[in-house]
């Protein structure tokens, strides 16, 4: 029996990977969402000691509508990708339920569990200019009631950038099997963006880009402030490993009727004001010069054309 081409969207996070994997690949076809797979499964690609057949076992487990007949095998999980920065990655790691000694949340690590598993894998990465990355990821943790620094405090420290991480895949699998496209094409061609990927699988049929909002966040600082609000509990009521489970729930629901009552504060408190994050000035001086030379290495190494979507590039000079 042929075996199918490989194909795996990687990420980026908070570059409409939500959108993908609820309406545009389940509309591609044959295709596995390990991104909403228990965390044990779905991370399973952070261990250097990851069995590549425990992990065909976990795509096969999380396929959406399996078609045998396909020509190709699409799998998706926006985690797929090292986080920008070191105190984003922290954040992760804070929350997440693995053990940080077990699971390396490393390009490096991911890359080569891929290949070990899918050797001849054609890889799909969407990037999101990375400062805008940033203040969209940090609105997700903050509103997670994740964090309580500052958006510059967790941008101190950059890990492997856009350049290098696409340099590893291409060398791994081979420039024309790695598809890199931006968050920012979809915004001005929907249509092209998606057509992109589903022409990179080879569907030879035409996606309909729906205008559908999935997974839009809250505009105003009350609807913010409540649900941060409870989510810290239900986080710190989640990692009371002192609590039984029957204790557990009990706390849950109280606490889920304790922060409802609240609820009218948070308008009054807020009113109509709309959430807002903003880097300093400083921060952004700072990463200007490593996101240009990032990016232009984007455009050599892929063909696009970056600073057409308001990504800092270097100027000839």
């Amino acid at each position: 029996m042929h075996e199918p081409d490989v194909f795996i969207h990687i990420g980026l996070s908070k570059c409409a990977s939500t959108y993908l994997q609820k309406i545009i690949f389940p509309a591609i076809g044959n295709y596995s969402d390990v991104a909403f797979a228990p965390d044990k499964e779905k991370y399973s690609l952070f261990s250097p000691d990851l069995e590549p057949e425990e992990f065909r076992k976990i795509v096969a487990k999380h396929m959406t509508n399996p078609q045998p007949d396909r020509n190709w095998l699409l799998i998706s999980c926006e985690d797929y990708t090292e986080l920008l920065f070191k105190g984003f990655a922290d954040v992760f790691y804070r929350w997440k339920t693995i053990d940080k000694a077990k699971y390396i949340y490393s390009n490096e690590v991911i890359t080569r569990n891929i290949a070990r598993t899918y050797p001849n894998a054609r890889i799909i990465i969407v990037i999101r200019e990375q400062l805008d990355w940033a203040v969209s990821r940090y609105k997700m943790i903050y509103r997670g009631g994740k964090t309580t620094l500052s958006i510059d405090e967790l941008l101190v420290e950059p890990l492997e950038g856009y350049d290098s991480m696409i340099e590893r895949y291409q060398k791994q699998f081979g420039k024309e099997h790695v598809r890199v496209l931006p968050l920012e094409m979809m915004r001005d061609d929907r249509a092209g963006f998606i057509n992109s990927i589903s022409g990179f699988i080879g569907t030879g049929s035409t996606i309909h880009a729906t205008e559908e909002q999935v997974n839009t966040a809250p505009e105003f600082n009350r609807t913010v402030e409540y649900e941060r609000l409870k989510n810290r509990w239900r986080l710190k009521l989640r990692h009371a490993v002192w609590l039984t489970p029957p204790g557990q729930l009990i706390s849950q629901v109280g606490a889920r009727i304790l922060v409802s009552m609240l609820k009218p504060f948070f308008i009054l408190r807020y009113g109509n004001s709309r959430y807002e994050v903003t880097l300093s000035d400083n921060t952004i001086e700072r990463l200007r010069p490593l996101l240009a030379k990032c990016n232009s290495r984007v455009e050599k190494l892929t063909g696009l054309d970056l600073s057409r979507y308001g990504y800092l590039v270097e100027k000839d000079t």
